[in-house]
């Protein structure tokens, strides 16, 4: 059992009997770790969960159309395109042509490059600041905890806890509005352009969407608990260093400088061999989930080759299929790679809840 488990809660008042008067554990640290700050910054965390939002669809899912459109508009005698140079007002809003088309990507992709510029500058702000936040809240609760019922902290958990916590909350807020969210929205934002484009091709890729996640979640919960044993067996490894350098005096005395030495290196070979394990986890979600986009891939290009070899879809659209295709697997990719670095830290946040709920609640 974790070291802040075993601690005894504060006393709270008499609650209502009304269900919905008596909050729980997780909604208060819910409420004082993250709903305070969004109720205090909301408008600058909206403006950048709709920038994330509509960055990634524009790249994903226009782009592919204006790229099979322009690739289309040049298949004709070259004497037929027009000059970039000239008229461009012309070329932008004729639609079809070829210059029309390059000046409309131009532009798509500025439209691109201002929205991470505007993104960025946000995060710079709220971020930090959300940090700083959650370990002020940290801070005074345990300030706050061991006033109403003293007793000597166990500094070098208690510093780790605060350290370790405070960053991965606010790392998995921000993987969630600027990552997560904006990546499964690009991600059913093709798949539903594609249903409405090729059936067949459409459902394939929801079906790959869908074994996806149904991977991720069955694999990721291991993987989420074999990060918390880890940072449990961690925290106890920090308060084991804290009183060792506490007591230094004794050692150089005693002449127990060895007996140290070795006993830190016991402690160092099993938190390692833990880190391995949590590192085995995470490596064979990975390569699952890889594996899935993979098939998925291969499955989709098989249905659109036999649609094309069988004249049921025109080359235009086979490209701007191809194009998105592409996109798709990149984006489930880099799930597959990202999605299990994020579930350890959700780990090391399930291994202090009893800590969090002591301190908060």
């Amino acid at each position: 059992m974790p070291a802040a488990a075993a601690r005894p809660s504060r006393a709270r008042a008499p609650t209502s009997t009304a269900a919905n008067d008596d909050p729980s554990p997780i909604g208060v640290v819910y409420q004082t770790l993250l709903g305070d700050y969004i109720a205090q910054n909301r408008w600058m965390l909206l403006a950048f969960f709709v920038v994330s939002l509509c960055t990634l669809p524009i790249e994903n899912v226009v782009l592919p159309q204006f790229y099979s459109r322009f690739l289309e508009a040049i298949r004709g005698p070259a004497s037929s395109l027009p000059a970039l140079g000239t008229d461009a007002w012309t070329h932008l809003t004729g639609g079809a042509s070829a210059s029309g088309l390059l000046y409309a990507i131009g532009g798509l992709w500025l439209l691109v490059i201002l929205a991470y510029v505007c993104k960025n500058t946000l995060e710079s702000k709220w971020f930090p600041a959300y940090l700083s936040f959650v370990r002020q809240r940290l801070f005074g609760g345990t300030v706050e905890n061991h006033s109403e019922r003293y007793k000597d902290l166990r500094v070098g958990e208690e510093i780790a806890r605060i350290i370790e916590v405070s960053y991965n909350i606010a790392y998995i807020f921000w993987w969630v509005l600027a990552e997560l969210v904006p990546l499964y929205a690009a991600i059913l934002g093709m798949v539903g352009y594609l249903l409405y484009l090729n059936t067949s091709v459409g459902l394939v890729l929801g079906c790959g969407v869908l074994v996806h996640t149904v991977v991720l979640v069955t694999m990721g919960y291991g993987c989420v608990m074999m990060s918390s044993k880890r940072e449990e067996y961690y925290l106890q490894m920090t308060e084991k260093l804290s009183d060792s350098f506490s007591n230094l005096m004794n050692v150089y005395l005693n002449n127990m400088k060895g007996s140290e030495l070795a006993k830190n290196k016991r402690v160092e070979a099993k938190h390692a061999a833990l880190y391995t394990k949590t590192y085995e986890c995470t490596r064979n979600t990975v390569a699952v989930l890889s594996l899935v986009t993979i098939l998925t891939f291969v499955c989709t290009i098989g249905v659109m080759y036999e649609q094309r070899r069988g004249g049921r879809i025109a080359t235009q659209g086979f490209v701007a299929i191809w194009f998105i295709l592409i996109l798709y697997m990149a984006n489930l990719l880099r799930l597959s790679d990202t999605i299990p670095a994020y579930l350890t830290k959700i780990g090391i946040i399930h291994c202090s809840r009893d800590y969090l709920h002591d301190i908060v609640t």
